[in-house]
Protein backbone atom coordinates (compact mmCIF):
# COMPACT_ATOMS: atom_id res chain seq x y z
CA UNK A 1 0.00 0.00 0.00
CA UNK A 2 1.21 3.30 -0.92
CA UNK A 3 2.10 6.68 1.07
CA UNK A 4 -0.72 9.09 1.87
CA UNK A 5 1.54 12.30 2.68
CA UNK A 6 -1.00 15.09 3.93
CA UNK A 7 -0.82 18.43 4.11
CA UNK A 8 -0.19 20.14 7.52
CA UNK A 9 0.66 24.12 7.68
CA UNK A 10 0.89 24.29 3.93
CA UNK A 11 3.56 21.51 4.46
CA UNK A 12 2.95 18.09 2.52
CA UNK A 13 4.18 15.74 5.38
CA UNK A 14 4.70 11.96 5.55
CA UNK A 15 4.81 10.90 9.07
CA UNK A 16 6.24 7.40 8.50
CA UNK A 17 9.08 8.70 5.37
CA UNK A 18 10.27 11.67 8.10
CA UNK A 19 11.05 8.72 11.05
CA UNK A 20 12.82 6.72 8.38
CA UNK A 21 14.99 9.79 7.06
CA UNK A 22 15.89 10.23 11.41
CA UNK A 23 16.95 6.70 11.78
CA UNK A 24 18.91 6.48 8.10
CA UNK A 25 20.65 9.44 9.40
CA UNK A 26 21.54 8.16 12.74
CA UNK A 27 23.06 4.95 12.55
CA UNK A 28 26.87 6.22 11.58
CA UNK A 29 26.70 8.33 14.74
CA UNK A 30 24.24 6.72 17.58
CA UNK A 31 25.99 5.29 20.36
CA UNK A 32 25.65 1.53 21.29
CA UNK A 33 24.11 1.00 24.53
CA UNK A 34 23.90 3.57 27.53
CA UNK A 35 21.48 6.14 28.33
CA UNK A 36 20.08 9.24 26.75
CA UNK A 37 18.69 12.63 27.60
CA UNK A 38 16.28 14.07 25.43
CA UNK A 39 16.16 17.89 26.05
CA UNK A 40 12.94 19.14 25.21
CA UNK A 41 11.84 22.39 25.55
CA UNK A 42 8.15 22.40 24.42
CA UNK A 43 8.79 23.82 21.32
CA UNK A 44 7.89 21.82 18.01
CA UNK A 45 11.64 20.87 16.88
CA UNK A 46 12.31 19.37 20.35
CA UNK A 47 8.76 17.54 20.59
CA UNK A 48 9.45 16.22 16.90
CA UNK A 49 12.92 15.08 18.33
CA UNK A 50 11.41 13.32 20.87
CA UNK A 51 8.53 12.11 18.79
CA UNK A 52 10.68 10.66 16.33
CA UNK A 53 13.17 8.70 18.18
CA UNK A 54 10.61 6.97 20.54
CA UNK A 55 8.23 5.84 17.97
CA UNK A 56 8.42 2.59 16.46
CA UNK A 57 9.28 1.81 13.16
CA UNK A 58 13.29 0.69 13.08
CA UNK A 59 14.06 -2.74 11.81
CA UNK A 60 13.52 -4.58 15.30
CA UNK A 61 9.96 -2.43 14.94
CA UNK A 62 11.44 -0.27 18.13
CA UNK A 63 11.94 3.38 17.59
CA UNK A 64 15.95 4.42 18.17
CA UNK A 65 15.38 5.44 21.91
CA UNK A 66 14.24 2.64 24.27
CA UNK A 67 12.24 4.44 26.88
CA UNK A 68 13.98 2.21 29.41
CA UNK A 69 17.15 3.90 28.77
CA UNK A 70 16.25 7.67 28.25
CA UNK A 71 15.15 10.88 30.54
CA UNK A 72 13.65 14.52 29.03
CA UNK A 73 15.49 16.90 30.48
CA UNK A 74 13.32 20.41 30.45
CA UNK A 75 15.24 23.49 31.70
CA UNK A 76 13.35 26.57 32.81
CA UNK A 77 14.97 29.59 31.96
CA UNK A 78 12.94 31.93 34.11
CA UNK A 79 12.72 34.36 31.34
CA UNK A 80 9.78 34.93 30.06
CA UNK A 81 6.47 35.08 32.47
CA UNK A 82 4.93 32.15 34.74
CA UNK A 83 1.78 31.64 31.97
CA UNK A 84 4.40 30.93 29.25
CA UNK A 85 6.62 28.38 31.37
CA UNK A 86 3.88 26.64 32.61
CA UNK A 87 2.38 25.88 29.04
CA UNK A 88 5.96 24.59 28.24
CA UNK A 89 5.86 22.52 31.22
CA UNK A 90 2.48 21.01 30.81
CA UNK A 91 3.61 20.36 26.69
CA UNK A 92 6.69 17.95 27.91
CA UNK A 93 4.91 16.93 30.70
CA UNK A 94 2.38 15.46 28.10
CA UNK A 95 5.10 14.09 25.77
CA UNK A 96 6.67 12.42 28.83
CA UNK A 97 2.97 10.78 29.66
CA UNK A 98 2.66 9.68 26.13
CA UNK A 99 5.92 7.55 25.56
CA UNK A 100 6.42 6.97 29.33
CA UNK A 101 9.43 8.84 29.16
CA UNK A 102 11.00 10.18 32.97
CA UNK A 103 11.18 14.12 33.13
CA UNK A 104 14.08 15.98 35.02
CA UNK A 105 13.02 19.94 35.57
CA UNK A 106 15.30 22.03 36.44
CA UNK A 107 15.78 26.18 36.27
CA UNK A 108 17.85 28.79 36.30
CA UNK A 109 19.14 30.21 39.86
CA UNK A 110 20.52 33.27 38.40
CA UNK A 111 18.39 34.53 35.22
CA UNK A 112 20.05 36.87 32.73
CA UNK A 113 19.84 38.66 29.73
CA UNK A 114 22.07 37.43 26.52
CA UNK A 115 21.68 34.30 24.72
CA UNK A 116 25.33 33.16 25.41
CA UNK A 117 24.70 33.14 29.30
CA UNK A 118 21.14 31.43 28.91
CA UNK A 119 22.52 28.69 26.48
CA UNK A 120 26.06 27.97 29.22
CA UNK A 121 23.11 27.90 32.20
CA UNK A 122 21.07 25.25 29.32
CA UNK A 123 24.25 23.26 28.34
CA UNK A 124 24.74 23.13 32.62
CA UNK A 125 21.79 21.74 33.35
CA UNK A 126 21.98 19.39 30.94
CA UNK A 127 25.33 18.22 31.36
CA UNK A 128 24.18 17.50 35.50
CA UNK A 129 21.35 15.69 33.99
CA UNK A 130 23.73 13.39 32.14
CA UNK A 131 25.88 12.99 34.84
CA UNK A 132 22.74 11.61 37.21
CA UNK A 133 21.74 9.50 34.53
CA UNK A 134 24.91 7.73 33.47
CA UNK A 135 24.30 9.07 29.96
CA UNK A 136 26.34 8.19 27.16
CA UNK A 137 24.69 11.39 24.68
CA UNK A 138 22.60 14.21 25.03
CA UNK A 139 19.93 14.65 22.37
CA UNK A 140 19.03 17.81 21.14
CA UNK A 141 16.31 19.53 18.29
CA UNK A 142 17.88 21.57 16.18
CA UNK A 143 16.83 21.65 12.67
CA UNK A 144 18.39 22.72 9.38
CA UNK A 145 16.84 25.65 9.71
CA UNK A 146 19.11 26.35 12.93
CA UNK A 147 22.49 24.92 11.06
CA UNK A 148 21.85 27.90 8.12
CA UNK A 149 21.36 30.41 10.86
CA UNK A 150 24.31 29.33 12.63
CA UNK A 151 26.41 29.41 9.96
CA UNK A 152 25.09 33.25 8.86
CA UNK A 153 25.83 34.55 12.34
CA UNK A 154 29.53 33.32 12.33
CA UNK A 155 29.77 34.01 9.16
CA UNK A 156 29.12 37.43 10.29
CA UNK A 157 31.73 37.29 13.02
CA UNK A 158 34.34 36.85 10.61
CA UNK A 159 34.68 32.83 11.71
CA UNK A 160 36.73 30.53 9.80
CA UNK A 161 36.36 27.02 9.04
CA UNK A 162 35.09 25.89 11.85
CA UNK A 163 32.58 27.86 11.87
CA UNK A 164 31.45 27.94 9.01
CA UNK A 165 31.14 24.09 9.13
CA UNK A 166 27.91 24.99 11.71
CA UNK A 167 27.09 22.34 14.27
CA UNK A 168 27.91 18.82 13.73
CA UNK A 169 24.90 15.44 13.90
CA UNK A 170 27.63 13.65 16.57
CA UNK A 171 29.76 16.28 18.47
CA UNK A 172 31.90 16.34 21.34
CA UNK A 173 30.07 18.69 24.40
CA UNK A 174 30.79 22.05 23.96
CA UNK A 175 31.25 22.80 27.27
CA UNK A 176 34.85 21.20 28.32
CA UNK A 177 34.11 17.43 29.15
CA UNK A 178 30.92 15.63 28.88
CA UNK A 179 28.82 13.13 27.16
CA UNK A 180 28.07 13.30 23.23
CA UNK A 181 26.48 16.26 21.72
CA UNK A 182 23.90 14.58 19.31
CA UNK A 183 21.57 16.50 16.77
CA UNK A 184 19.77 13.71 14.67
CA UNK A 185 17.30 15.94 12.68
CA UNK A 186 19.72 18.52 11.10
CA UNK A 187 18.67 16.90 7.82
CA UNK A 188 14.60 17.88 8.44
CA UNK A 189 13.63 21.61 8.18
CA UNK A 190 11.46 23.48 10.54
CA UNK A 191 8.51 23.45 8.99
CA UNK A 192 8.34 19.47 9.08
CA UNK A 193 8.96 19.38 12.87
CA UNK A 194 5.85 21.23 13.12
CA UNK A 195 3.80 19.49 10.48
CA UNK A 196 5.11 16.20 12.57
CA UNK A 197 3.61 17.22 15.27
CA UNK A 198 -0.11 18.29 13.15
CA UNK A 199 0.41 14.68 12.21
CA UNK A 200 0.94 12.53 15.57
CA UNK A 201 -1.06 15.08 17.88
CA UNK A 202 1.57 16.16 19.51
CA UNK A 203 0.91 19.21 21.27
CA UNK A 204 3.75 22.10 21.79
CA UNK A 205 4.00 25.58 23.18
CA UNK A 206 5.48 28.22 20.58
CA UNK A 207 8.23 30.47 22.20
CA UNK A 208 6.98 34.37 22.41
CA UNK A 209 10.57 35.23 22.66
CA UNK A 210 11.33 33.93 19.10
CA UNK A 211 9.36 37.57 17.93
CA UNK A 212 11.98 39.33 19.51
CA UNK A 213 13.57 41.55 17.55
CA UNK A 214 16.54 42.09 20.36
CA UNK A 215 18.06 39.05 19.27
CA UNK A 216 19.88 38.56 16.09
CA UNK A 217 19.04 34.81 15.63
CA UNK A 218 15.29 36.34 15.62
CA UNK A 219 16.06 39.09 12.86
CA UNK A 220 17.90 36.63 10.61
CA UNK A 221 14.51 34.01 10.61
CA UNK A 222 11.85 36.66 10.17
CA UNK A 223 13.72 39.43 7.61
CA UNK A 224 17.24 38.36 6.52
CA UNK A 225 16.54 34.69 5.55
CA UNK A 226 12.84 35.07 3.83
CA UNK A 227 14.24 38.02 1.55
CA UNK A 228 17.77 35.88 0.57
CA UNK A 229 15.37 33.36 -0.17
CA UNK A 230 13.06 35.44 -2.61
CA UNK A 231 16.31 36.76 -4.04
CA UNK A 232 18.59 33.62 -4.59
CA UNK A 233 16.37 30.61 -4.27
CA UNK A 234 17.86 27.67 -3.42
CA UNK A 235 20.05 30.07 -0.72
CA UNK A 236 19.40 27.75 2.40
CA UNK A 237 20.61 24.46 0.55
CA UNK A 238 23.56 26.29 -0.50
CA UNK A 239 24.68 27.53 2.85
CA UNK A 240 23.59 23.81 3.89
CA UNK A 241 26.15 22.26 1.50
CA UNK A 242 28.69 24.97 2.59
CA UNK A 243 28.54 23.56 6.23
CA UNK A 244 29.17 20.46 4.83
CA UNK A 245 32.19 20.54 2.84
CA UNK A 246 33.78 23.02 5.74
CA UNK A 247 33.34 20.08 7.51
CA UNK A 248 34.57 17.97 5.33
CA UNK A 249 37.39 20.66 5.04
CA UNK A 250 38.12 20.82 8.61
CA UNK A 251 38.37 17.28 8.98
CA UNK A 252 41.15 16.99 6.40
CA UNK A 253 43.25 19.44 8.14
CA UNK A 254 42.59 18.27 11.68
CA UNK A 255 43.95 14.62 10.11
CA UNK A 256 46.79 16.47 8.86
CA UNK A 257 47.26 18.81 11.60
CA UNK A 258 47.15 15.64 14.44
CA UNK A 259 50.54 14.00 13.17
CA UNK A 260 52.15 17.46 15.43
CA UNK A 261 50.68 15.74 18.50
CA UNK A 262 53.24 13.33 20.55
CA UNK A 263 50.45 11.51 22.72
CA UNK A 264 46.92 10.64 22.16
CA UNK A 265 46.04 11.58 25.53
CA UNK A 266 47.07 14.79 28.03
CA UNK A 267 49.57 12.70 30.73
CA UNK A 268 49.65 14.95 34.07
CA UNK A 269 47.67 17.69 32.55
CA UNK A 270 49.97 18.35 29.60
CA UNK A 271 49.25 17.84 25.98
CA UNK A 272 53.05 17.74 23.69
CA UNK A 273 53.51 19.14 20.39
CA UNK A 274 56.29 18.13 18.29
CA UNK A 275 58.66 21.22 17.38
CA UNK A 276 60.01 19.13 14.15
CA UNK A 277 56.70 18.79 13.01
CA UNK A 278 54.91 22.01 13.82
CA UNK A 279 57.59 23.73 11.67
CA UNK A 280 56.73 21.18 8.89
CA UNK A 281 53.10 21.93 8.39
CA UNK A 282 51.94 24.97 6.32
CA UNK A 283 51.23 28.21 8.01
CA UNK A 284 47.45 27.29 7.65
CA UNK A 285 47.54 24.26 9.09
CA UNK A 286 49.49 24.70 12.24
CA UNK A 287 45.76 26.35 13.66
CA UNK A 288 44.82 23.27 13.64
CA UNK A 289 47.18 21.29 15.65
CA UNK A 290 47.32 23.96 18.44
CA UNK A 291 42.89 23.48 18.06
CA UNK A 292 43.40 19.81 18.49
CA UNK A 293 45.49 20.01 21.82
CA UNK A 294 43.52 22.31 23.44
CA UNK A 295 40.50 20.11 23.01
CA UNK A 296 42.33 16.79 24.20
CA UNK A 297 43.66 19.15 27.13
CA UNK A 298 40.48 20.89 27.73
CA UNK A 299 37.83 19.65 26.33
CA UNK A 300 36.93 22.20 23.96
CA UNK A 301 38.76 25.09 22.55
CA UNK A 302 36.33 28.16 23.86
CA UNK A 303 37.92 31.74 24.47
CA UNK A 304 40.82 30.96 22.33
CA UNK A 305 41.00 33.48 19.17
CA UNK A 306 42.56 34.68 16.75
CA UNK A 307 45.46 36.43 18.06
CA UNK A 308 46.36 33.80 20.44
CA UNK A 309 46.60 31.63 17.59
CA UNK A 310 49.08 34.02 15.98
CA UNK A 311 50.82 34.13 19.08
CA UNK A 312 50.89 29.84 19.18
CA UNK A 313 52.38 29.89 15.93
CA UNK A 314 55.70 31.70 17.14
CA UNK A 315 55.72 28.30 19.61
CA UNK A 316 57.79 26.21 17.17
CA UNK A 317 60.51 28.97 16.59
CA UNK A 318 60.92 30.04 20.38
CA UNK A 319 63.61 30.28 22.34
CA UNK A 320 63.66 27.11 25.02
CA UNK A 321 62.62 27.99 28.16
CA UNK A 322 59.79 30.63 26.72
CA UNK A 323 56.40 30.75 28.35
CA UNK A 324 53.14 32.45 27.74
CA UNK A 325 49.26 32.26 29.12
CA UNK A 326 45.91 31.56 27.28
CA UNK A 327 43.11 32.06 28.38
CA UNK A 328 41.32 29.64 30.68
CA UNK A 329 44.33 29.04 32.16
CA UNK A 330 46.53 27.45 29.81
CA UNK A 331 50.38 27.83 29.81
CA UNK A 332 52.52 26.97 26.99
CA UNK A 333 55.79 26.16 27.51
CA UNK A 334 58.52 25.85 24.70
CA UNK A 335 60.94 22.89 25.23
CA UNK A 336 63.88 22.21 23.51
CA UNK A 337 61.85 19.70 21.01
CA UNK A 338 58.28 20.21 21.74
CA UNK A 339 55.53 23.08 22.79
CA UNK A 340 53.72 21.89 25.97
CA UNK A 341 50.51 22.48 26.89
CA UNK A 342 49.32 22.88 30.09
CA UNK A 343 46.49 23.31 32.48
CA UNK A 344 48.19 25.72 34.77
CA UNK A 345 52.15 25.50 35.27
CA UNK A 346 53.69 22.17 34.02
CA UNK A 347 55.68 20.42 36.54
CA UNK A 348 59.29 20.49 37.00
CA UNK A 349 61.97 18.45 38.49
CA UNK A 350 61.49 18.16 41.94
CA UNK A 351 63.83 19.61 44.24
CA UNK A 352 66.23 17.37 46.17
CA UNK A 353 65.14 16.69 49.03
CA UNK A 354 68.65 16.81 50.62
CA UNK A 355 69.28 20.43 49.00
CA UNK A 356 69.55 23.11 52.00
CA UNK A 357 70.32 26.60 51.42
CA UNK A 358 71.63 28.96 53.68
CA UNK A 359 69.89 32.89 53.72
CA UNK A 360 71.06 35.27 52.36
CA UNK A 361 69.82 33.49 48.66
CA UNK A 362 69.75 34.51 45.01
CA UNK A 363 69.08 32.17 42.18
CA UNK A 364 66.85 29.72 40.55
CA UNK A 365 65.64 26.63 42.79
CA UNK A 366 62.94 24.18 41.45
CA UNK A 367 60.29 25.64 39.35
CA UNK A 368 60.71 29.42 40.97
CA UNK A 369 63.11 32.34 40.99
CA UNK A 370 63.63 33.06 44.31
CA UNK A 371 65.11 36.19 46.03
CA UNK A 372 65.61 36.27 49.57
CA UNK A 373 68.09 39.41 50.71
CA UNK A 374 68.30 41.84 54.11
CA UNK A 375 66.07 44.14 54.71
CA UNK A 376 67.37 47.32 55.50
CA UNK A 377 65.81 50.71 56.75
CA UNK A 378 67.66 53.77 57.44
CA UNK A 379 70.51 51.92 56.90
CA UNK A 380 70.30 50.21 59.90
CA UNK A 381 69.11 47.00 59.52
CA UNK A 382 66.13 47.35 61.48
CA UNK A 383 62.61 46.92 60.97
CA UNK A 384 60.90 44.77 58.29
CA UNK A 385 58.71 45.77 55.58
CA UNK A 386 54.83 45.29 55.55
CA UNK A 387 52.66 42.82 53.13
CA UNK A 388 53.92 39.86 51.49
CA UNK A 389 57.54 40.60 50.85
CA UNK A 390 58.65 40.85 54.19
CA UNK A 391 59.53 38.16 56.58
CA UNK A 392 61.55 37.99 59.66
CA UNK A 393 63.65 34.85 59.72
CA UNK A 394 64.68 33.04 62.83
CA UNK A 395 68.60 31.61 63.03
CA UNK A 396 69.31 28.66 61.37
CA UNK A 397 66.66 28.91 58.59
CA UNK A 398 67.29 27.54 54.69
CA UNK A 399 65.84 27.49 51.55
CA UNK A 400 64.86 23.74 50.68
CA UNK A 401 62.27 21.44 49.38
CA UNK A 402 59.20 20.43 51.36
CA UNK A 403 59.40 17.64 53.32
CA UNK A 404 56.89 14.77 54.87
CA UNK A 405 55.94 16.24 58.63
CA UNK A 406 56.87 19.87 56.95
CA UNK A 407 54.01 22.44 59.02
CA UNK A 408 52.83 26.00 58.55
CA UNK A 409 51.13 28.11 61.16
CA UNK A 410 48.63 30.17 58.43
CA UNK A 411 48.02 33.63 59.61
CA UNK A 412 45.10 33.86 61.70
CA UNK A 413 45.31 30.77 63.01
CA UNK A 414 46.45 29.92 66.14
CA UNK A 415 47.56 26.12 65.42
CA UNK A 416 49.25 24.84 62.97
CA UNK A 417 48.57 23.02 59.75
CA UNK A 418 50.38 20.48 57.92
CA UNK A 419 51.92 21.84 54.94
CA UNK A 420 50.40 18.73 52.55
CA UNK A 421 46.81 19.87 53.52
CA UNK A 422 47.57 23.46 53.43
CA UNK A 423 48.45 23.27 49.63
CA UNK A 424 45.47 20.59 49.47
CA UNK A 425 42.85 23.59 50.61
CA UNK A 426 44.86 26.30 48.05
CA UNK A 427 44.48 24.01 45.40
CA UNK A 428 47.92 23.95 44.29
CA UNK A 429 48.38 21.20 41.53
CA UNK A 430 50.35 18.04 43.03
CA UNK A 431 52.74 18.59 40.36
CA UNK A 432 53.75 21.86 41.45
CA UNK A 433 54.77 20.81 45.18
CA UNK A 434 58.17 18.87 44.47
CA UNK A 435 58.97 21.37 42.62
CA UNK A 436 58.73 24.76 45.02
CA UNK A 437 61.03 26.21 47.48
CA UNK A 438 60.10 27.06 51.15
CA UNK A 439 61.64 28.83 53.78
CA UNK A 440 62.02 26.27 56.78
CA UNK A 441 63.53 26.43 60.17
CA UNK A 442 63.53 22.60 61.20
CA UNK A 443 59.73 21.32 60.44
CA UNK A 444 58.44 24.81 60.26
CA UNK A 445 57.54 26.24 57.13
CA UNK A 446 57.67 30.13 57.33
CA UNK A 447 57.64 30.67 53.96
CA UNK A 448 55.85 29.25 50.24
CA UNK A 449 55.19 30.59 47.03
CA UNK A 450 51.94 30.11 47.45
CA UNK A 451 50.42 31.64 50.57
CA UNK A 452 51.54 33.55 53.34
CA UNK A 453 51.98 32.03 56.79
CA UNK A 454 51.91 33.62 60.09
CA UNK A 455 54.93 35.92 60.59
CA UNK A 456 57.87 34.94 63.28
CA UNK A 457 57.87 36.84 66.21
CA UNK A 458 61.53 37.91 66.14
CA UNK A 459 64.42 36.86 63.42
CA UNK A 460 66.32 39.34 61.13
CA UNK A 461 64.46 41.10 58.70
CA UNK A 462 64.46 40.08 54.68
CA UNK A 463 63.14 40.93 52.04
CA UNK A 464 61.65 37.73 49.89
CA UNK A 465 60.98 38.12 45.86
CA UNK A 466 60.07 35.48 43.64
CA UNK A 467 58.02 34.36 40.93
CA UNK A 468 57.64 31.59 38.77
CA UNK A 469 60.65 30.29 36.48
CA UNK A 470 60.24 31.48 32.20
CA UNK A 471 59.82 33.90 30.43
CA UNK A 472 57.15 35.31 28.06
CA UNK A 473 57.61 35.25 24.13
CA UNK A 474 58.84 38.08 22.71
Amino acid sequence: MGRDPKRYDNVMIDAPELGRRVRLAAPASWPAGGTFVLAASGGADSTAMVALLCEPGGPSGAGLVDAARAVVAHFDHRLRGPDDAARERTAVESLCARYGLPLDVGAWAEPRGGEAAARTARYAFLGEVAARHGAAAVVTGHTSDDQVETVIMHSLRGAGLHGLAGMAADAPWPFGRGPRLLRPLLGIARDETRAYCAARGLAYADDPSNDDGTYLRNRLRRDLLPRLEAEAPGARAALLRLAGEARDGVAALEAVAGSALLDDEPHDGMVCLSRDALRALPAAVAPYAFRLALVRLLGDARDVERRHYALLARAAVAATGSTFELPRGVIVTVDPDAVVMSAGWPGAPAIDPALELALPFEGVVGAWSLSVVGWARGGDGGGAPDGPSGLRVPAGAVVRARRSGDRLQPPGMRGHKKLQDYYVDRKVPRRERDAAPVIARGGDVLWTPFGAAAPAADGAPYRVWWRRSGADLP
